[in-house]
C-alpha cells in the first residue's frame, strides 16, 4: 500500500532561521542540506507551462530545471505543458498564486514546494506556487530592489523539488540558503548534495524522447508516419536502442534512422543503433492500421538494452491516432515551444 507524506519547502526574502530545520533536514559536514526523499532512479518529469507574461515565466522555469540537469546526475525532463500545483492528481509542475493553495503565504515568501512522498522515502509529486504578490521579472546578475529574478528563485525551488533543502550555513556560497541572493546557479555546495542523493542509483544511460506531429488521422491500410527522436542524457553510450508499439492496437509498425539535418532515411528498418552519451538520434516511425478504431493515444516504448525506457507522457512522445475504413481528414498536430526548440 502506498502512503502519502507531504512537506511545504518556503523560499524568502527575510531573514530566516530555524535550529529545527537544520536537524531535520540532515545535514552533513561538507555543508549541503537534504529533504531526506529522493526520485527513483534520479529523474523526474515537470510541467514548466506557467501560463502568462508571453511565456517568460515558462521559459525561466524550463532554463531553471536545465540549471539542475546540466551540472548534477538528476535529470528533470520539463514537458511544455501546464500542471495545476494545487490538484494532487496533475503531474508534478507550478504556478502563481495569491496563496498556497488556500493556505497563507508567510512572511516575505517568494515560493512554496509541496511534495509527497511513499514509506520508502520515495517522491510521488512535487509542486511549486509563486507568490503572485511579489514583483517578479526575470534577469541576470546582481538582485534588483525594485523587482526579484523569478529564475533564479525557480532554480532554488526545483532544488527542493529534487530533494535538497535549504543550507543554513550562511558561510557557504549556495543556491539552497533559505534567503535570496546574487547566486543565480547551482554551486559546489548545492552539486555535492545532489551527488550524495543520487550518485549511486543514476542511470549511466537515461533518456528521454519526443513524437511530431502529435497526432494522425488515416484510413485504414494507409500508414501515419511521424518523426521521433531519442536523446540519451547519460553518461555512456546507450545500446542497441529501438522503439516499439506496445499494446493490442491493430496495426504494423516500423522504424528507421534518419539524417535530423535532412529527415532522410539512414540504415535499416527496424535495426537498433547505438547512441553515444550526450547525443540523439533521429527516427521516422510509421503505423499502418489494419481495422478501423477511434482516436487512440500511441504510447511508443524507446529504450536501449542498458537502460529503462524513456518516460511516456502523452502529448510528448506519444501519437493520438484514429483509423477509418473509408477516406478521412488527417488532423496533423504540432506544438511550439516558448523557446522554439521544440
Amino acid at each position: 500500500m502506498s502512503v502519502r507524506f507531504h512537506t511545504r519547502s518556503a523560499y524568502t526574502a527575510a531573514v530566516f532561521v530555524s535550529a529545527l530545520l537544520a536537524v531535520l533536514s540532515g545535514r552533513t559536514a561538507l555543508g549541503y542540506a537534504l529533504e531526506g526523499q529522493s526520485w527513483a532512479n534520479a529523474t523526474t518529469t515537470f510541467s514548466y507551462a506557467i501560463p502568462g507574461n508571453n511565456g517568460i515565466w515558462a521559459s525561466a522555469l524550463q532554463q531553471a530545471l536545465a540549471d539542475w540537469t546540466s551540472v548534477t546526475p538528476f535529470t528533470f525532463f520539463g514537458l511544455n505543458q501546464y500542471a495545476d500545483p494545487c490538484n494532487d492528481s496533475s503531474p508534478n509542475g507550478a504556478d502563481f498564486g495569491t496563496t498556497d493553495c488556500g493556505m497563507a503565504f508567510g512572511s516575505g515568501t517568494l515560493a512554496v514546494t509541496t511534495y509527497s512522498f511513499d514509506e520508502n522515502n520515495q517522491f510521488i509529486r512535487a509542486s511549486t506556487v509563486f507568490n503572485s504578490n511579489v514583483a517578479f521579472s526575470v534577469y541576470t546578475g546582481p538582485l534588483q530592489n525594485s523587482s526579484t529574478d523569478f529564475r533564479r528563485v525557480a532554480a532554488n525551488e526545483m532544488g527542493h523539488a529534487l530533494g535538497m533543502a535549504h543550507e543554513n550555513d550562511s558561510s557557504i556560497p549556495a543556491l539552497m540558503a533559505p534567503l535570496v541572493s546574487n547566486i543565480e546557479q547551482p554551486t559546489a555546495d548545492d552539486i555535492a548534495g545532489v551527488d550524495a542523493l543520487y550518485d549511486s542509483v543514476a542511470k549511466p544511460v537515461s533518456l528521454a524522447s519526443a513524437v511530431l506531429p502529435s497526432s494522425r488521422s488515416v484510413q485504414v491500410g494507409a500508414t501515419a508516419t511521424a518523426f521521433a527522436t531519442m536523446v540519451n542524457f547519460g553518461t555512456q553510450t546507450g545500446s542497441s536502442c529501438e522503439i516499439d508499439l506496445p499494446g493490442t492496437m491493430p496495426a504494423s509498425f516500423t522504424y528507421q534512422t534518419t539524417n535530423p539535418a535532412t529527415n532522410q532515411l539512414t540504415g535499416t528498418a527496424n535495426q537498433p543503433i547505438d547512441i553515444a552519451a550526450g547525443a540523439s538520434q533521429s527516427f521516422v516511425i510509421a503505423v499502418t492500421p489494419t481495422a478501423a478504431f477511434g482516436s487512440t493515444d500511441a504510447p511508443f516504448t524507446m529504450t536501449c538494452t542498458n537502460a529503462s525506457p524513456a518516460p511516456s507522457s502523452s502529448g510528448l512522445n506519444t501519437l493520438l491516432l484514429s483509423a477509418s475504413t473509408t477516406p478521412t481528414p488527417d488532423v496533423v498536430t504540432l506544438t511550439a515551444t516558448t523557446l522554439n526548440d521544440g
